[in-house]
This record gives structure tokens, sequence and C-alpha cells, in this order.
């Protein structure tokens, strides 16, 4: 899926190439189709399985590249935009405003298209009322329309449901007087509108902890958490899912429910906090995964986490290929990865040295950093030395805070006079960040902007073959070992001769 997905989205560039690709397909599956009821083997039947998953992720993929070629007619042209405004706005250094509108219609002279994704606004300053410019209302304005397309550049908006970038420098505006706000919204303002009444100074972190959404926090702030390598405890994640199941199963055993209640009532709930969090990758990713555990567990059948991550993997790919260039989902899933294969190895050597409760959060610090070390300066071209000491204290007391959070948060809805127990949070928050802005002060840091896929792959290959899941004695790990690491070197000599 991924090979054909990249080869879709990089490689293939005009609709024919891609039917073309597509017809390739059908006619592997029909040659596989024929051997199968001629050889009728089991390889024959997982290869057949393959192909049919390969041409509807084709098909996928071609649908969404019509549907986004249809906005093309736009591109560079100046237009009628109107939408709906569908966060709180923040400055440019240029002097604009920049927001996300959703429900958006492109309209020119000869045609109107209302869109099924959102748009980068950004609008002139300038002599502004900026208190009209409120999530929920709908604006109406002109201004240079710029799409992204399926090109290396474009798939990691696309991937977001970012179809392109509307700026007026006019500031010449039509904002409604209607506020429509979605429950979502609504539930997320009433928390906020909670904190702020009591005084918090890091409203917008909390806020990211609950909901996963970082626009509340200041950019310096957020500056501080993603050098600091610290950034993933902004994000909705397994530790989330975890506390909610949790509360649910406590609440649900009191009352002594059967398993098929349980099961629908965790779905249902799991299914409106992942609504609540905008379905991101990571909530989702963590809500399916414990879907599938339940399962497992209610039925009496093992629950294996590298079939259940796959399966995530697979099925986010299939209902939208374009994931793969999400830097979210991309970090999120290798995360899991590397947890899954690195961990209980790391752990089964720090239980020797150290007590089991330590060396089990140890271990999964020092297999998070390892393993996404190479990944991080694939990406962003830069890996922070310190972040394993960020993380060691900054993780245990993010865990500690979120469920100080959520339990003072709950007190000061029923009892409102207990509000000023919020301000705790604050303690625990600055304590992060300061720790975090002085680890990045020393500005130590790997540098290194060339790095190939090859070398990426290859150190992928050697985490499973260091892992349980690699039936190989301990020897031939070592030796197979080495040669990974020989080839990567080669490699990447080589990538950067022809670079």
């Amino acid at each position: 899926m991924i090979v054909a997905t990249t080869i879709l989205t990089n490689f293939l560039n005009t609709i024919i190439q891609k039917i073309i690709f597509l017809l390739v397909v059908i006619a592997i599956i029909l040659l596989v189709g024929i051997l199968i009821f001629t050889l009728k083997t089991k390889l024959l039947y997982v290869i057949g399985s393959i192909c049919i998953i390969v041409l509807l992720l084709c098909i996928n993929t071609i649908f969404r590249q019509v549907k986004i070629s249809t906005y093309l007619d736009f591109d560079g042209k100046e237009i009628v935009v109107s939408g709906r405004i569908s966060n709180e706005y923040t400055f440019t250094s240029s002097g604009s405003i920049s927001f996300i509108l959703d429900d958006v219609t492109l309209t020119d002279e000869e045609k109107s298209c209302k869109t099924s994704g959102n748009l980068y606004v950004y609008i002139n300053a300038y002599g502004l009322e900026l208190t009209n410019f409120e999530q929920g209302r709908y604006i109406n304005f002109v201004a240079s329309f710029n799409s992204f397309d399926m090109s290396t550049d474009g798939n990691s908006y696309l991937s977001r449901n970012i179809i392109g970038r509307a700026i007026n420098n006019t500031g010449s505006v039509t904002i409604t007087d209607r506020l429509e706000l979605s429950l979502k919204e609504k539930i997320k303002n009433f928390v906020y509108q909670k904190f702020e009444q009591s005084g918090m100074q890091y409203t917008g972190l909390a806020i990211a902890m609950i909901f996963g959404d970082s626009g509340y926090i200041d950019e310096d702030i957020q500056t501080v958490f993603r050098d600091g390598g610290i950034a993933h405890l902004l994000a909705v994640s397994g530790l989330n899912i975890s506390f909610l199941l949790s509360l649910a199963f406590y609440l649900m055993k009191r009352v002594k429910l059967n398993n098929g209640v349980k099961l629908t009532i965790s779905i249902i709930l799991l299914t409106f906090y992942s609504y609540l969090c905008d379905f991101t990758i990571s909530v989702l990713r963590a809500a399916i995964m414990a879907i599938i555990q339940l399962v497992a567990e209610i039925r009496g059948k093992p629950y294996d986490r590298l079939s259940s991550v796959s399966f995530v993997t697979c099925l986010f790919l299939f209902v939208n290929p374009l994931k793969l260039y999400n830097y979210s989902f991309i970090l999120s899933i290798f995360a899991v990865f590397v947890i899954i294969l690195f961990e209980p190895s790391m752990e089964k050597v720090l239980n020797k040295y150290f007590y089991k409760g330590f060396s089990s959060s140890f271990a999964l610090c020092i297999s998070v950093q390892f393993g996404l070390s190479i990944l991080q300066i694939y990406l962003f071209g830069y890996l922070p030395i310190l972040s394993l000491f960020s993380n060691l204290l900054c993780v245990p007391l993010a865990v500690y805070s979120f469920t100080y959070l959520l339990v003072s948060l709950a007190l000061s809805i029923l009892l409102p006079f207990m509000s000023f127990s919020l301000k705790i949070f604050d303690v625990f928050m600055d304590i992060i960040v300061k720790f975090t802005a002085w680890i990045n002060r020393l500005n130590l840091m790997i540098r290194f902007e060339n790095l190939s896929i090859i070398v990426l792959l290859l150190f992928m290959l050697f985490l499973f073959n260091s892992s349980r899941y690699s039936f190989k004695s301990k020897t031939s790990k070592i030796i197979s070992n080495v040669v990974i690491i020989i080839s990567g070197i080669i490699f990447q000599t080589i990538y950067n001769i022809i670079s």
C-alpha cells in the first residue's frame, strides 16, 4: 500500500498515467486469479488479496486526484471566497491575521464550487475590527487563491484536508452576525472559559492536553516544546484513551453490566471523544487499537499489538492514502511500532540494574527517543541531543498533571468554588516549560539535512531484527545488525556523493 501510494502521488503526475497503472494492477489481479483457480495455493490467495487491496487503493487515490483537480480551475485567480471561521486567528509577521476556513465555497465569473476541504486564509489586519473574527462566524471576501495539488509539496497539506490558500490584501470583508458553533466547539469553549475564569496561566496547554488542540498555545511555548522534543505531550494519545477507559470500566463494573453492553458503551465513548478531538490521527489510532483490544479480551482471544497497529496503519492509508505524507501520522504510527518492537528488550536489560517501576518508564523513554531519532533527522534535519532528559522528567510529570487536571476540572464544574484548584496545574506546567527552555538554551543539536530514505528503512529493519518478533538466534541477530549498519553507512555515503 505504501509503495503504491508513493508511486501514484510522486511519480505518476497525470490522470492518464494513473489509469494506466490501474489497468496494470487489474491485469495482474486477473493473472493471479487464473493462477489461483488452476494451482490453488495459499500463497496465491495472499497475493491476490494484496492485489485487490492495491486496486481499491489506486481507485481511491485517482478519485481524490480528480476531486482535487476541480480546484485547479480557480488557481491563481481573484475569486470570491466564503466559509466559516473554524479556529482562533493568529497574527503573521507580515501584519495579517491567519485562520482556517471550513464549509468553503469558491466562486469566479464562470462557476461556483462547494469544496470538501478547508482553506488557509490570510487577511490584511490594518483597520479591521478583529473582535468580529470569532470562531463560528461566516465570512465573505475577494482573494487571490492558490491551490495545493498532488505533488511532494502539496501532499502534506492535502493530507490534513487543506486544499489551498486565500490571500486578501485589501482588508475588505463581509462578516455575518450569526455565530454557528458545533457541539464540540461549544464544549471546548466551555472548558476554555472555565480555565480562564480560574486565572490559569497555561490555559492553552490544558486545552491541548485534553482535546489535542494547540491553537490556543502561545507560539513561544510551542517552540519550547517542539525544540525540546516533547511536542508529543500536546497530542491526545494512548494516555488519554487509557484514562478514559479505566474510568468508564470502573463505573460500569459498579453497575455490573455484561460484556456486550460494556463494549458498546466503550465504542460510543471513544467515538465521541475522538469527535471532540477533531478525529486527529493520534487519538483515532489509540481509540481503534483500544477497541480491537477490548474485542479480543471479550472474545477470549490473544491481543497482538503489532498486528493491531499494522491494521490501523493500513486502514488509515486505505481511507486516505495521502496520510502517508502527514507528519503527525508518520510520527504517531512509528512511535507505536518502536515501543512494540524495542521497549520489551530495553526493559529486560534495565530490570537488571533498576527497580521495575523505574526501568519500565526509563525503557519507554529510551525506546521512543532512540526509535524516533533517525525519523526526526530525516523529517526535520535535526535532533535535540538532550531531549531524552526532557522526556525523562516531563513525561511522568505530564501524566500526573493531566490526571490532576481532569479531576480538578470535574470538581470545578460540580463545585464552582473549587475552581482555584485548577491553578495548581500551572505549577506542573511551569516546571516543564522552564526546564525544557533551559535544555533548549544549551542548543545541543545533531543537524543532518541530507539523510537517505534507504537509511531510514534499514533502521526500521534493524529495530525489527532486534525485537522478539525476529526468531533468529542471538548470534544471527548481531551479525545481521552489523550488516544492516554497514549497509546504511555505504548507502548514505553514496547518497551524499550523488546529491
